[in-house]
């Protein structure tokens, strides 16, 4: 099979894993869907090796914090470069941007009177989900 494949499998999976994983109490499919969709995939590109299970590993507290609106905006933001630094393990990717700029732009958006009918939370998860996606997909493939 060709890396397409497994793209498509980061491109599809971890958007919907990270879009389940904010309904309410099925936290699951974000804090362990997404890593074990992670470990899946590196070991599907031969990719696995001590540093991407140590990247992969780091992902698991990183999906367990919390940023909603109980929380400052210091573990938002905590949060949202947490979602890439973890590929910082394995490699450098000019992907690693864009997790963090999507969240906190999506974050605001969402919360915001103004525009909180266009950009609901749902579509916010499916984005940050999808550029979490992109950028495993540049370090795993």
């Amino acid at each position: 099979m060709t890396t397409e494949y497994q793209i498509l499998t980061l491109l599809v999976g971890v958007p919907l894993l990270y879009s389940l994983g904010g309904m309410g109490f099925h936290k699951l499919p974000r804090r362990l869907g997404i890593p074990l969709l992670l470990l899946m995939v590196s070991l599907w590109t031969g990719s696995l090796s001590l540093k991407v299970a140590l990247g992969i590993g780091a992902t698991l507290p990183i999906h367990c914090l919390g940023y909603g609106e109980n929380h400052n905006w210091l573990e938002r933001l905590i949060y949202a470069f947490g979602l890439s630094l973890p590929t910082l393990i394995i490699s450098f990717n000019w992907w690693i941007i864009f997790p963090p700029v999507i969240f906190i732009s999506t974050w605001i958006l969402s919360n915001n009177k103004k525009t909180a009918g266009l950009f609901n939370w749902r579509i916010c998860e499916f984005l940050v989900g999808a550029s979490v996606g992109i950028l495993w997909s540049q370090i795993l493939c």
